[in-house]
């Protein structure tokens, strides 16, 4: 395999890991915070409008959070979503430098 191959499969992966994190978030939230996750319009794929997407980036990246953080777990998994986030940005800015 080339190396171009292997970083792109390594983008490919990281951009499961982090729809894979945000699904996880969201079942956490359904669960235990049902009023929280109803605020966000429900938001699952077979549920999906722009609006609901738009809340739940907004949610998770500028601050919607901060209001659950005393939840140990809501906040592993909400450092998870961003820790995600930054592996598919920083694999996709790498593919991008090698020309991949």
């Amino acid at each position: 395999m080339t190396g171009g191959l292997i970083t792109a499969m390594a983008l490919v992966l990281s951009i499961c890991v982090y729809f894979a994190s945000v699904g996880e978030l969201f079942l956490y939230l359904e669960k235990h915070h049902p009023r929280t996750w109803r605020e966000l319009g429900e938001p699952w794929p077979w549920n999906y409008k722009p609006s609901n997407i738009f809340s739940a980036t907004k949610f998770v990246f500028f601050g919607g959070a901060l209001r659950l953080w005393d939840d140990p777990r809501l906040r592993a998994r909400i450092i998870g979503v961003w820790a995600s986030f930054a592996l598919v940005f920083v694999v996709f800015i790498y593919l991008k430098s090698t020309g991949g």
